[in-house]
């Protein structure tokens, strides 16, 4: 293979993910503005400013796009705890990682907390039972991610033992979701008090020092 053609279809693969990337960020935009239920493949193709024709290639349906979507930011999540690479801190310190990083994400990027969390909202009373089994299998599999930490914890002496793992991840996780849903809410919601405060609960997980 020539050296021109490689640089070729190395171009080509990066324009594709580029294209990808742009349309997701469009979509999780569109759906922070308007919700889930008003998104349109058109108004994606507009704000992304690709043809509708790019969206079908990578999407063949909107909840294709959404699926796409959540796996994206789980991956993120992923990465952000070293998960993806058997690094994830244990214990305190992981439990606290991930709401650092939820404190990141406000901070940084509030535009994909905005549309994740109203993608979640909607999804409780949506008619749209495709979107709500997504989003079910979405949560379980953070839930899963939090009990890592967790369970590690308890084995090396870290956390509490006995402690039910899968209740208190999805104890952090309802958490994390209800800080976000009150900061969405009120404009004036102090959400670093409210993450301050939720770190001293989580401490009390710990075992006592001897």
């Amino acid at each position: 293979m020539s050296t021109a053609v490689a640089r070729t279809r190395t171009s080509q693969v990066e324009r594709t993910r580029m294209a990808k990337e742009a349309l997701l960020r469009a979509a999780l935009e569109l759906i922070a503005e308007r919700g889930y239920a008003n998104l349109t493949v058109a108004d994606v193709c507009m704000r992304a400013g690709y043809s509708r024709g790019i969206v079908t290639y990578h999407f063949s349906s909107k909840a294709a796009l959404v699926e796409d979507l959540l796996d994206e930011v789980f991956q993120k999540g992923l990465h952000m705890y070293g998960a993806d690479e058997g690094t994830t801190p244990i214990g305190l310190d992981g439990l606290n990682a991930m709401i650092d990083s939820f404190l990141v994400g406000v901070r940084q990027d509030p535009t994909a907390i905005r549309g994740y969390s109203r993608l979640i909202l909607e999804g409780l009373s949506s008619a749209d039972g495709e979107l709500a089994d997504r989003l079910r299998l979405y949560s379980r599999s953070v839930r899963t991610m939090i009990e890592r930490p967790i369970r590690r914890g308890v084995e090396e002496g870290l956390l509490k033992p006995n402690l039910d793992v899968s209740a208190h991840a999805a104890a952090l996780y309802g958490a994390l979701r209800g800080i976000s849903y009150q900061w969405l809410l009120d404009p004036d919601f102090d959400v670093v008090a409210a993450l301050l405060a939720l770190k001293a609960l989580v401490a009390s997980l710990a075992t006592e020092p001897q």
